[in-house]
């Protein structure tokens, strides 16, 4: 995919990289090209004010969370979805600041990941010709990394201005893109642990317009344009989406913070919400369309959900009919899940027309088809040689008209746990049938699903324990 892309990064926080990021989204934005946002993290700052100065929001891009592969893909996809113009790209702190001594998970990792130039900022106060050793040291410090030109910040005057430019542009092959004067006074209202947003407040705009107007006066925005065009092409992203299927133990929990508090929050939590969202809401017309019985969500709220997730969950299902019900069991046991009971005793006093998914009368291959079709969206059941042998023993031995437990990846509507959301026109692979007689059922066995579960390699009861006072630990 043809993506323009440019990475704008510092020698350290404060050297105007915010700055800078800023001003170029709005300028460009308001000549009217559609600029994609996105802030290296982790961090927690600049969103907001990032998606505010573009007018979409900003995409995190997290080389601690997310390894090269999918930092990419990420990236990618973002882009593919949006269509920008140009994707602007925030570094934080130093340009080779990571998380240890080798500089991983640092911008210039991100830039190199994403065959991206970066321009570097340098606040300039109280220097002349170091800034060419310095600009010389960071093109020549990390192999692979397009260093493509130096915007130099906190320039006293004209004259500081002319010295400055001279000193890189004498000594290294790394153009000067801009010379920015020093400011009376930041322009971005601070608070504790960063900057301060009011996303309502009509000053924050005109904010943004002086930085664009600064960037406009000093700089040259149509060379940040042909340098983020230069970028080569990435692959085009695949429809597939990342994440591998992972056991219940292991599978991880992702939450955002959004309140007046804490306003900065990863955008991409909210789609993955969303697309996930498919899934349940095939549960849901299940319940209430196919077996015609009144239905509840309920939603195991823990401390790092947050409201705009519970909200959109529940903007969801009451599109179908459906309500939510929070439930905080794991917490405060019994008083944690009444809002839940009282919701399943109101629904249990409704009237329903509980229909069953197929009639008992029909053979085994017809009702896993209505199963497949009714239930779980798919096109139809395919039984192998050896499972069709084995419905035809069943159905002579008088087993044929018994219901059917169908034993299947819970990861996925189909039997392929790689599949995620809501499938269609998919086929569903019967290995094996067998008979419970006890229980009066037959068991289809789709896929490589086992019957006897997976266990984790160190039983969850070695992390669980009670102390003095009575409080457990280890449950979660």
């Amino acid at each position: 995919m043809e993506q323009p892309r440019i990475v704008i990064s510092g020698l350290s926080g404060g050297s105007g990289k915010t700055l800078v990021s800023l001003g170029l989204s709005r300028l460009l934005t308001r000549r009217g090209l559609a600029v994609q946002p996105c802030k290296k993290g982790p961090d927690y700052i600049d969103y907001a004010w990032l998606a505010l100065a573009a007018g979409k929001p900003a995409a995190c891009l997290d080389p601690y969370f997310l390894d090269d592969e999918k930092l990419s893909l990420q990236f990618r996809r973002v882009c593919a979805r949006r269509k920008p113009d140009i994707a602007v790209i925030e570094g934080n702190r130093g340009l080779f600041d990571g998380r240890d001594l080798k500089g991983s998970c640092s911008t210039a990792h991100v830039a190199r990941v994403l065959k991206a130039p970066v321009v570097l900022t340098m606040n300039c106060a109280k220097m002349t010709r170091t800034a060419a050793a310095i600009v010389s040291g960071m093109e020549h410090f990390e192999p692979g990394l397009h260093l493509a030109g130096v915007v130099l910040n906190n320039v006293a005057g004209e004259r500081h201005g002319t010295k400055r430019r001279g000193a890189p542009e004498s000594y290294t092959d790394i153009p000067v893109l801009g010379i920015l004067p020093r400011l009376g006074s930041n322009p971005l209202p601070e608070r504790h642990m960063g900057l301060s947003l009011n996303s309502a407040d009509p000053d924050l705009h005109a904010v943004l317009d002086h930085l664009a107007d600064t960037l406009e006066e000093h700089t040259d925005a149509g060379v940040f344009l042909s340098l983020a065009r230069s970028a080569p092409a990435l692959p085009e992203p695949s429809d597939e989406r990342p994440e591998e299927a992972v056991s219940s133990a292991s599978r991880p929990r992702i939450g955002y913070v959004q309140d007046k508090a804490m306003w900065f929050y990863y955008e991409e939590n909210l789609e993955a919400l969303e697309a996930g969202l498919p899934n349940l809401l095939q549960h849901v017309e299940n319940i209430t369309k196919v077996y015609k019985l009144p239905c509840v969500v309920a939603i195991n709220e823990f401390p790092t959900d947050t409201q705009a997730e519970i909200d959109l969950v529940r903007a969801k299902c009451q599109e179908l009919g459906v309500n939510v019900a929070l439930s905080q069991v794991w917490a405060k046991g019994g008083e944690g899940g009444l809002k839940l009971a009282e919701e399943v005793i109101r629904l249990c006093d409704q009237p329903n027309d509980f229909t069953y998914a197929y009639e008992l009368e029909g053979s085994i291959e017809d009702k896993l088809n209505q199963i497949v079709q009714k239930v779980y969206g798919g096109k139809k059941v395919v039984l192998t040689a050896n499972a069709q042998k084995q419905a035809k023993q069943l159905e002579a031995l008088g087993f044929g008209n018994c219901p059917i437990c169908v034993a299947k990846t819970q990861y996925s509507l189909t039997d392929d746990q790689t599949k995620l959301g809501a499938p269609t026109d998919f086929e569903v692979t019967v290995r094996n049938l067998k008979i419970s007689a006890g229980a009066g059922f037959i068991v289809a066995l789709t896929g490589e699903i086992m019957t006897m579960p997976g266990l984790p390699k160190v039983p969850a009861a070695e992390r669980i324990d009670v102390d003095e006072t009575g409080k457990i630990t280890g449950l979660f």
